[in-house]
């Protein structure tokens, strides 16, 4: 049915847009999850399913009873509605935990693998929905069923993927998945002997620990996006340090750089018995492709990027903004302030402008200039217009704490229309307005109050 036709029959329902891409990464997040946990192995079977080979893992945890017990446990405190089953092949536990109830275990042996196989429907067999169609319209509703015709006959009548999913499932032939690849920490440590209070050696072991890790990460063809630092001392708790970077880097100096500014104000009164240096975020960087002409570009980019990071090591994170466009016409409200790195981290872009805006995002042209300079909140002025009897007519004087600034030009008006959320008294015809002094200044008046105030100074 259609979406109208399902929320007129339950007004209630609650309806998310299907996107496959999304699922398939949280499908792997979850088998991560379980990976550092279960099992060294977790293949993914799309769209909602994962395969544990939990082999050899029984004696960890105590039976196979156990480590049922104890991962249908974890996965409830995650609010995951899931069917646990473990059996003799892959095929089997994804045909038994089909027909379970939601949020349940079951552990077969191989003993009743049998057994339990030959009373499930075929469509447990993991067919294309046309084979297991066919199948029941013939009257074949079981595995059982199945497995009394003719083995021959079967390929010809319903595919040849019909054999290989239920000897699959039986065990007769075995199953190869392709299990979630390993990825181990970047990090790098180096333990010293005893306490040691000189700065040098500190430096020359954080330069060692800096080119051990851009090693690493170079084989793996990626860039830090974030570096912990972490000094342990003899009596005291470990000093701490995190660097955020504006874009993947791997260039040992610019990091060995950041690090320094970071530890600036280290003291080794106490000493330090070790020094740990670890990458939790970084992202593929493939080798940058400079153009002959140009290149100057690029260069400036570099720079601006290693100041924005030697700001926010020395300053703090919510020290450094930056200006985002916002979809507002209301001046004030076009534009936001984000602090630089939060944007960079959570999505990888690079902070150029054409990068700025995220996918779908309308950014409102402006038909007019506009200041440089706004004020927080406008500020209410006195204004004579002309001709004096008509309230809309052109600014000629306004007058400011006093100061009284006679115009000799006056370009509008433009007229912005407030948001409707916002109430109904908020239409502006803007003015630019140059006075005697050649001073030019961005002015507008109310249309449902007739009160003019001064928004903004071109500078």
């Amino acid at each position: 049915m259609t979406l109208a036709e399902a929320r007129a029959l339950c007004p209630g329902l609650v309806d998310v847009a299907h996107e496959p891409q999304r699922d398939l990464r949280a499908l792997e997040a979850f088998g991560r999850w379980l990976m550092a946990r279960f099992s060294p192995v977790v293949c993914v079977e799309p769209p909602d399913a994962l395969f544990l080979e939990v082999g050899g893992c029984e004696k960890l945890f105590g039976g196979l009873d156990r480590l049922l017990h104890l991962a249908l446990d974890s996965i409830k405190r995650l609010n995951i509605t899931a069917s646990l089953v473990i059996a003799p092949t892959p095929g089997a536990a994804w045909a038994i935990s089909r027909v379970c109830p939601a949020a349940s275990g079951h552990l077969i042996r191989a003993e009743r693998l049998r057994d339990v196989l030959l009373r499930l429907p075929p469509s447990t067999l993991r067919i294309a929905p046309s084979v297991s169609g066919a199948l029941e319209r013939v009257g074949i509703d079981t595995i059982g069923r199945l497995l009394s015709l003719p083995r021959q006959t079967l390929p010809a009548r319903f595919g040849v993927d019909l054999l290989r999913r239920l000897d699959q499932a039986l065990g007769v032939v075995p199953e190869a998945g392709i299990p979630l690849p390993h990825r181990t920490p970047v990090r790098a440590e180096f333990e010293f002997d005893g306490s040691v209070e000189c700065l040098e050696t500190i430096w020359l072991t954080l330069k060692k620990l800096v080119h051990q890790v851009v090693l690493e990460l170079t084989r793996r063809g990626c860039g830090a996006r974030q570096v912990k630092l972490r000094l342990r001392q003899t009596y005291k708790l470990p000093i701490e340090k995190q660097i955020a970077l504006s874009r993947p880097s791997r260039d040992p100096a610019g990091l060995f750089n950041l690090l320094c500014c970071a530890l600036e104000t280290l003291k080794a009164d106490d000493g330090f018995t070790a020094v740990e240096l670890a990458v939790p975020v970084f992202e593929p960087l493939p080798e940058p492709q400079i153009a002959l002409l140009g290149g100057e570009d690029h260069v400036a980019e570099t720079e601006l990027d290693h100041l924005i990071e030697r700001l926010v090591v020395r300053m703090g994170e919510d020290a450094v903004v930056r200006v985002r466009m916002h979809e507002s016409h209301v001046p004030e409200q076009a534009c936001v302030y984000t602090r630089v790195m939060d944007r960079a981290i959570a999505t990888g872009t690079p902070r150029s402008e054409k990068h700025l805006r995220p996918p779908g995002e309308l950014r409102v042209e402006p038909s007019a200039p506009r200041p440089l300079c706004l004020l927080n909140t406008p500020e209410q002025i006195g204004v004579i217009v002309s001709p004096s009897q008509d309230r809309e007519g052109r600014p000629v004087l306004f007058n400011r704490n006093g100061k009284v600034h006679r115009l000799t030009q006056a370009i509008g008006p433009e007229r912005i229309c407030g948001q409707w959320w916002d109430g109904r008294n908020k239409t502006r015809d803007y003015f630019d307005v140059e006075d005697d002094a050649g001073r030019r200044f961005w002015i507008f008046r109310v249309l449902q109050t007739w009160t003019w105030y001064l928004h903004g100074r071109f500078e």
